[in-house]
């Protein structure tokens, strides 16, 4: 990471929001992730360029609150007061934003932290995520009204699509010119939070009047997860899952892996072998037919390894189309 790089802009919000994904598309692929000192929490930093102007940033364990009664939530208030360290001075100070993420189809849950973020008087930026899920519904969120409301820039976001983000950027980059913002107070007590968490939430969300499509997507997500016709299609796809780990490993071993084992690497060893130890009971324990040296590195290399490579694609298409989570709700 470029060590010129000191300012810091947090990414905050709820758990499983999606700020992982606001965070990935920002950095690419220059980020680390680090042990908070004294805790077990893990966070991830990394160098953006937003529009020519570098920035570490960090995406901050997800949290509820900053009332700091366990580590995830110190950590964030720690974070929050630059009281923390990392590389150098990237987190030795405040940071210059606060990008707090939203849940559209939860917000007055993540809106109780943004309002006791907001009173650390620190520029922030408010990012409504998951905007496409509301919207199937029939509704969405006043972003101009809501922004009107806190005194703060609002926008909308779809972070795995990059619905927004462009805006985000560029309110992120007014936000930390703006520099210091008085804090707000929005009283100490959290009953009043509360409230006023609940009564922005009730207020922004709105009905629209445009037909809602769920799309071909919920309909399929409907099926997968109803006993019928989710059962027997549950059934179809392991099916085809196994068919991968079965088809693919055994590719994988008679294309690939048992030729160069075969007739590459143990040709090798054997030469070796003969050359330093004599015909006897020494070499056949080395090289011979059970020969540790031979089927100690056939039967891992070309039995076991693509098999797990398989298994693993497998898992992973089951896992990134979302299918997973269906079939234990299903079970």
């Amino acid at each position: 990471m470029p060590p010129q790089v000191k300012d810091a802009i947090l990414i905050m919000g709820t758990p499983n929001i999606g700020k992982s994904a606001i965070f990935n598309n920002f950095t690419g692929m220059d980020v680390s992730v680090a042990n908070y000192v004294g805790t077990t929490v893990d966070f991830t930093i990394g160098s953006a360029d937003l529009k020519g102007t570098k920035f570490w940033l960090v995406d901050v364990p997800g949290t509820y609150t900053l009332d700091a009664t366990n580590e995830a939530e110190k950590v964030a208030t720690e974070m929050l007061a630059g009281e923390s360290a990392y590389k150098g001075e990237a987190l030795a100070k405040k940071p210059v934003v606060v990008i707090c993420v939203l849940d559209a189809n939860d917000l007055e849950t993540g809106m109780y932290l943004l309002l006791q973020i907001l009173e650390q008087g620190l520029p922030v930026v408010v990012a409504i995520n998951r905007i496409d899920l509301l919207r199937q519904k029939g509704q969405d969120v006043n972003t101009a009204l809501l922004a009107s409301e806190l005194g703060v820039p609002v926008t909308a976001t779809v972070a795995v699509t990059g619905e927004g983000l462009e805006d985000l950027q560029d309110q992120i980059l007014q936000a930390a010119q703006a520099g210091q913002k008085p804090a707000i107070d929005w009283s100490t007590k959290p009953d009043f939070r509360w409230n006023k968490a609940e009564e922005l939430a009730l207020q922004v969300v709105q009905k629209t009047t445009a037909e809602v499509d769920a799309g071909y997507r919920k309909k399929l997500g409907d099926m997968l997860v109803a006993p019928w016709p989710g059962l027997p299609l549950a059934v179809l796809i392991l099916v085809f899952a196994f068919t991968i780990v079965i088809g693919v490993g055994m590719g994988l071993r008679q294309t690939i892996l048992l030729p160069l084992v075969r007739e590459m690497i143990i040709p090798q060893i054997e030469w070796v072998v003969q050359s330093m130890i004599p015909a006897g009971i020494i070499q056949n324990i080395l090289i011979g037919e059970f020969g540790f040296l031979v089927k100690g590195l056939e039967w891992p290399l070309t039995l076991v390894l693509p098999y797990v490579i398989s298994f693993y694609i497998a898992l992973s298409i089951l896992e990134d189309s979302g299918y997973l989570p269906r079939l234990g709700c299903l079970l």
